[in-house]
């Protein structure tokens, strides 16, 4: 049984936001790699390297889009938990794949530590909550206040 930190396939089209996320995720305690397309992501997959959780954005601008992806991914690894996430489409706009999850944008860091424990089979995550420096804004509008 592997101990080392849990690997998020993270695919954010978003720079920013692809920035923001593996940040958040690594001071969380994961592994992330991240990717700005799906072709990144099944590169990964198909390497036979390790993931424990694929987090796709649904639209990754030009080529396949998460659904897709999802799609796929789920055929290599079916017992991969995905999570879903999209701005401007909804579950019902795309097939999912059982189990999966869908997280709407704009979400707050601590609305994806809830997910990933939840899909990763964890109560909660042992380390400590996603915090802001006191004073500062949260980075491009996502907060961890409800």
């Amino acid at each position: 049984m592997r101990t080392e930190p849990k690997i998020v396939l993270l695919v954010e089209d978003e720079p920013l936001l692809g920035e923001l996320m593996t940040e958040a995720l690594t001071d969380k305690g994961f592994a992330v790699v991240a990717s700005t397309d799906a072709g990144g992501a099944l590169r990964h997959l198909l390497s036979g390297a390790d993931c424990d959780i694929l987090f796709t954005d649904i639209e990754l601008g030009e080529g396949m889009d998460g659904a897709t992806l999802a799609q796929l991914a789920h055929a290599m690894r079916p017992a991969l938990p995905i999570v879903y996430t999209s701005g401007r489409r909804s579950p019902d706009d795309f097939v999912t794949v059982p189990g999966a999850t869908f997280l709407p944008k704009p979400y707050s860091l601590s609305d994806v530590d809830r997910t990933l424990a939840q899909k990763l089979g964890e109560t909660a995550l042992v380390t400590p909550p996603f915090r802001r420096a006191r004073g500062t804004a949260p980075a491009s509008g996502y907060d961890n206040r409800r």
